[in-house]
């Protein structure tokens, strides 16, 4: 992938046509069949070959584009994407292909319902995996009540600003998205929503849970005495086939992996 800067006072689409017209030739279309796109936007351009995995979301699938291949839009491999809600343009979530599509982060306004616009992307990422949400005000709106998705089997919710209490976790439980969770990550009010989510959920194998009662509040970055104390809370009240540990990467978190042969014998 190459990016860069061009002249703003030159015709884009006259540039960009200049510099595909090196890749359309029969080396590059018939003999290999080696395709490259480009996209423009106010100064930048950003070309790069066909199909193309990005590592990470990519700023420029929404601007205008031209390319050597007349069906470039399906040799997008785009396995991950970062959306923020409402899209005001669907040009990507209409035009791409998203089927290959594993994860999505989403962050959620206040004040806005994406019910209509959320069920469309799911409809169509028909291989999605992993739903990661940000929002502030999560509480008044659980707008995915009523939205499905065949594939979603880890949910996300740490990056809600909001520990979630008795009454949240028992409706999160009603939902069709957590029901067939398998992999969960959350910040709960307190221990006991542990339990009742493992309780509740019938497919989970994993949770990675960060409980609010298990802080030092006047030193919420020390947390090693209160983490050991809380994981031997869980296993007098789990069953021993369950492995329960620290979070490596956040030591404010516990790990549950879950062991249904032995949980459904005790």
């Amino acid at each position: 992938m190459m990016k860069f800067d061009t002249p703003s006072n030159l015709n884009k689409e006259n540039q960009v046509d200049v510099i595909l017209e090196s890749f359309r030739t029969s080396f590059w279309l018939i003999e290999h069949q080696w395709f490259v796109r480009c996209h423009y936007y106010n100064k930048s351009l950003c070309l790069y070959t066909l199909p193309c995995t990005f590592a990470k979301s990519f700023q420029y699938l929404d601007k205008p584009f031209q390319s050597t291949c007349s069906n470039s839009t399906q040799l997008l491999k785009i396995h991950h994407i970062d959306v923020l809600f409402p899209c005001i343009n669907l040009f990507w979530m209409n035009t791409f292909d998203i089927s290959q599509l594993r994860s999505i982060s989403i962050q959620i306004p206040d004040d806005f319902s994406i019910q209509s616009q959320l069920q469309s992307l799911f409809d169509r990422a028909t291989n999605l995996y992993s739903l990661r949400l940000y929002s502030k005000q999560f509480s008044r709106h659980f707008f995915f009540d009523k939205i499905t998705s065949q594939s979603i089997r880890r949910l996300d919710l740490r990056s809600i600003y909001l520990y979630a209490n008795e009454n949240i976790c028992q409706q999160l439980c009603k939902t069709s998205l957590v029901n067939q969770c398998e992999v969960l990550l959350i910040h709960v009010e307190n221990r006991s929503e542990i339990l009742f989510l493992i309780n509740h959920m019938k497919n989970l194998r994993a949770l990675y849970v960060h409980s609010k009662d298990s802080i030092d509040q006047t030193n919420p970055y020390y947390t090693s005495i209160f983490i050991d104390e809380l994981i031997l809370w869980l296993k007098q009240h789990l069953p021993t086939s369950f492995a329960i540990s620290p979070d490596e990467y956040f030591p404010s978190c516990v790990r549950i992996w879950i062991s249904y042969v032995q949980f459904l014998n005790e």
